[in-house]
Order: C-alpha cells, then sequence, then structure tokens
C-alpha cells in the first residue's frame, strides 16, 4: 500500500510540473504550489468524473501510434478538467479498433493470435486515460459541446478508474521486473 501511495504521489508531481511548466504566466513549478493544491488535485485524480462536455462521432479516426480508433456512431464524453486538463474519455456507441503492426516481424507475431497481419475488434464502451495531447486531438476531431454526458458515462469511467487503481500493484511489479530485472529480483 506504502508502495503504491509513493508511486502515485510520484505520479501526480510529475503531472502537475508537466501541467505548470508548459504554460506561460503560470507559477514556475511544483515547488511553488501550496500543499493544499497538491492534497485537492491527488483527490481529484483519484476520483475522477464525467464533465460537462461530450460530442456525438459518426465516423471519427482517432489515430494513436500504430492504433486507430474508428468511432463509427456513438458519444464521447469528457472528464472533468483536473489542474485545468481533461484527462480521460468515455465512449459509447459503436466503434473499430484497428492496430497495424509497422513491422513485418510485429505483423508476424499479430498474424499467430488474429490470423491476419493486423489486428482489428469491434467495441461499444471504452474509456480512455491520457496525459498526453489526446484531448487537443480530440476537440480537432469532434465538436465538443457543453451537456449530453449519460449516468451510464460515470459509470464506465469509475468503473475503469476503480480496476486501474486495483490492478496498479500488479502493473508495477510486473512493470519493474521488465525495466529492472536485476533489482526485481534481488527484492523478493
Amino acid at each position: 500500500m506504502k508502495r503504491a501511495l509513493a508511486a502515485l504521489l510520484a505520479l501526480l508531481f510529475a503531472c502537475l510540473e508537466f501541467w505548470t511548466s508548459d504554460k506561460p504566466g503560470q507559477a514556475p513549478g511544483i515547488s511553488a504550489a501550496p500543499s493544499e493544491d497538491l492534497v485537492r488535485v491527488y483527490g481529484e485524480l483519484r476520483s475522477l468524473q464525467v464533465g460537462e462536455q461530450s460530442a456525438v462521432t459518426e465516423n471519427v479516426v482517432w489515430k494513436r501510434d500504430a492504433g486507430t480508433f474508428t468511432f463509427r456512431e456513438g458519444r464521447l464524453t469528457f472528464a472533468a478538467p483536473v489542474a485545468g486538463r481533461v484527462l480521460a474519455a468515455v465512449f459509447e456507441g459503436q466503434g473499430t479498433f484497428t492496430l497495424n503492426p509497422p513491422t513485418p516481424i510485429d505483423q508476424h507475431q499479430i498474424a499467430r493470435y488474429a490470423k491476419s497481419p493486423k489486428l482489428e475488434d469491434n467495441f461499444r464502451e471504452a474509456v480512455f486515460f491520457f496525459t498526453d495531447q489526446s484531448w487537443d486531438e480530440l476537440q480537432k476531431l469532434v465538436h465538443v459541446q457543453p451537456g449530453g454526458a449519460s449516468a451510464s458515462a460515470g459509470k464506465f469511467l469509475a468503473s475503469a478508474e476503480r480496476k486501474y487503481q486495483e490492478n496498479f500493484n500488479e502493473w508495477w511489479e510486473n512493470r519493474s521486473v521488465y525495466c529492472c530485472p536485476a533489482s526485481a529480483a534481488t527484492r523478493k
């Protein structure tokens, strides 16, 4: 539990540093932020809420590296901003995810499981968490407007966040073994 809390605090500090450093005219960084603000932002990060903005989607294509999300029809509902930044979106409707690996080796590996050099799957719901420029990209692809959030979007967001929090330690352990096998082996 202490390791998870320490990791979440490290993430919070990294996010806050990122948020304050790229906006001219704001505080010079995390060191200048009052502790009350840090605690408030940490609480908001731990319990994201559906915000007041959403967008109807119709054949919207959002590329993320080798993956492509096509929102054929439905609605994207965005989380309420935390420290001025939108960090999540919930999609409800009909969508397709396509993974088109860039190299022949990756295509061969995907073909072993998907029986095709690319993977394609349909979905009806999806929750996206992001700290990069995804919010800016999505705003360019859809017409974001106030209202339209559904109760189910809030449930999907809460469920996905809860699942992420419950599996954080497992993810963290797997990641530390992958990144640093020698140090992970000595801890056990």
